[in-house]
């Protein structure tokens, strides 16, 4: 038995009345996990976005908890292990 949390896994899904770029078809705008201190580490989907509004790269994202989260990405946090 370990003696540690492991990560739980989320992804961000976008919350229309929240959301301050134009949507396209795709819910899930990040991928991430939760680590056991409660910080936040998400990878943005490029897909998401519409080209215009896209990065040419990678983008990740650190937030402190939850609630900071759901605040800066203008989304939902849905925990994908519960």
């Amino acid at each position: 038995m370990s003696d540690y949390e492991s990560p739980r896994r989320l992804r961000i899904e976008r919350d229309p009345d929240r959301a301050r770029l134009e949507a396209n078809e795709e819910t899930v705008t990040a991928v991430g996990v939760q680590m056991p201190s409660g910080v936040i580490y998400i990878e943005w989907r490029r897909e998401a976005f519409e080209p215009g509004d896209r990065s040419e790269g990678l983008v990740h994202s650190r937030y402190e908890n939850v609630e900071d989260a759901v605040q800066a990405t203008a989304g939902n946090v849905v925990f994908e292990d519960d």
